[in-house]
């Protein structure tokens, strides 16, 4: 993602009952925050969507465990975007 700004991305899987909570919720918290101009983007990727993500991609992210959130900040890491992975914990 190649954006000037931090974007919050859920992973989530459509037949577990937490991604069918959280999807809604992201969205709303998507609108309330371009109602209130702060300049953070928010995502969602389905885990079941063609083409699959890789073996490699979905064994760090089962979608047996979905939904999982992500927080990605651009440029911070030499240039690069950085990941931050929220555990729930």
């Amino acid at each position: 993602l190649e954006r000037p700004f931090p974007t919050m991305l859920l992973l989530f899987h459509p037949a577990t009952y937490a991604s069918k909570v959280f999807l809604p919720a992201m969205q709303e918290l998507d609108r309330l925050l371009r109602q209130g101009h702060v300049p953070v983007s928010v995502a969602a990727l389905d885990l079941t969507a063609s083409p699959l993500p890789p073996d490699s991609f979905m064994w760090q992210y089962p979608g047996a465990e979905a939904p999982h959130l992500q927080l990605i900040l651009p440029r911070s890491m030499d240039g690069e975007a950085g990941v931050v992975d929220y555990d729930g914990l």
